[in-house]
Formats: C-alpha cells, sequence, structure tokens
C-alpha cells in the first residue's frame, strides 16, 4: 500500500509479509472474515503450552510455514489469532 509507505514481500499466491507498518505482520488469503494477529515468541512450545493452560481454543497445532513455525488458537471472547516463531 502505497498510502501507508508499506512494503510487501510476496511468499506464494496466498501470502504477502508486511515492511514497514511498525510493527511485524502479513496478509494471508483465506476463509478468515476477520484480520489474524499473529504474535512472534522465541519459545513457541512453551508458549503453546501457556495458551493450553487457559480458556483458549487451540484451532491449529504447531505447523511450519515459509518464515517458521506457527499455532492457531481461539481466545475467550472468541478471536481467533496466532503465535510464531523462526525456528
Amino acid at each position: 500500500m502505497d498510502v501507508f509507505g508499506w512494503k510487501f514481500i510476496d511468499y506464494d499466491d496466498d501470502y504477502k509479509d508486511i515492511q514497514g507498518a511498525g510493527t511485524a505482520g502479513g496478509i494471508e488469503r483465506g476463509d478468515l472474515r476477520a484480520p489474524l494477529p499473529v504474535m512472534q515468541t522465541d519459545d513457541l512450545e512453551n508458549l503453546l503450552e501457556k495458551v493450553k493452560s487457559g480458556d483458549a481454543e487451540i484451532t491449529s497445532g504447531i505447523f511450519d510455514f515459509h518464515s517458521g513455525r506457527r499455532f492457531h488458537f481461539k481466545e475467550p471472547g472468541g478471536n481467533e489469532m496466532a503465535v510464531w516463531s523462526e525456528n
């Protein structure tokens, strides 16, 4: 989006990484009807266990994707979120 001065890196037809937005992010094509907040961690397994012990619902366990690994969950309010790690 030239309006905001953002740059995009195309990883494939379905995902674009956002650069220069002041925070890490990306846009993924899919069936989701709302934005998917994706947070980064250095310890994916530990954070997955913490999320499991809370009131969240794990919707996708840890899986590999173009820039690392991540998992998805629904927080108690019903919003889907994701956490990723580079390794």
